[in-house]
């Protein structure tokens, strides 16, 4: 019982505590009426100058036409004059030195020529074992020496000719020769083969 008094107590000095320590409620904030909202300025934007380009240095024209120079005569220089006289050329010598005819060698008198053996070898065949080839040799004088050699119609280009036969017999026959002048000759010529040694 005495307990239960005193629970009592406590809880209500407690409430009576928290009574007294509620807060005051803070009084509303005044709001803006519509007249003064739309009464405010409105904020305008801050212009800034444009800013202008630095003026370009333009470099001055030059509209002065140049002079032109008149050219100046020049004087021709001086041309010299060969004064020597013109020295005879030799084209009509040579000319005539390049026509004019080789002479025709002078005629040593009468052509006449003798034959002699130069050579003699043995060149035996099948059906003519004792055969040789004579060379002769023809010396012709007389005349412009200027000579050509001819046997069986045949020429040579020298005066040795050469021609066949057999051990034991003889050869027998003619040359002609001739000579620049127009003279020409035959000439017989006859070879004891067996007086001559045919290795």
């Amino acid at each position: 019982m005495k307990l239960r008094f005193i629970l009592a107590l406590l809880l209500l000095t407690a409430l009576a505590a928290c009574g007294t320590n509620q807060p005051t409620p803070a009084a509303p904030a005044p709001q803006a009426t519509a007249e003064q909202a739309t009464s405010a300025p409105a904020s305008q934007p801050t212009s800034v100058p444009p800013t202008q380009p630095l003026p370009t240095a333009v470099p001055p024209t030059n509209t002065s036409v140049p002079a032109t120079e008149t050219p100046t005569a020049t004087e021709p220089l001086p041309v010299s004059t060969d004064t020597t006289a013109p020295q005879p050329t030799n084209t009509a010598t040579a000319a005539s030195a390049a026509t004019k005819p080789r002479p025709t060698p002078t005629s040593a008198g009468p052509l006449s020529a003798a034959i002699y053996t130069a050579n003699c070898r043995s060149a035996p065949t099948a059906d003519k074992p004792g055969r040789v080839t004579v060379q002769i040799s023809i010396e012709a004088s007389g005349g412009n020496g200027r000579y050509r050699y001819f046997y069986q119609d045949k020429e040579y280009p020298t005066k040795f000719i050469e021609v066949t036969g057999e051990k034991g017999t003889r050869i027998i026959g003619a040359v002609k020769i001739t000579s620049g002048d127009g003279q020409e000759l035959t000439k017989e010529f006859d070879i004891a083969v067996g007086q001559l040694t045919c290795p």
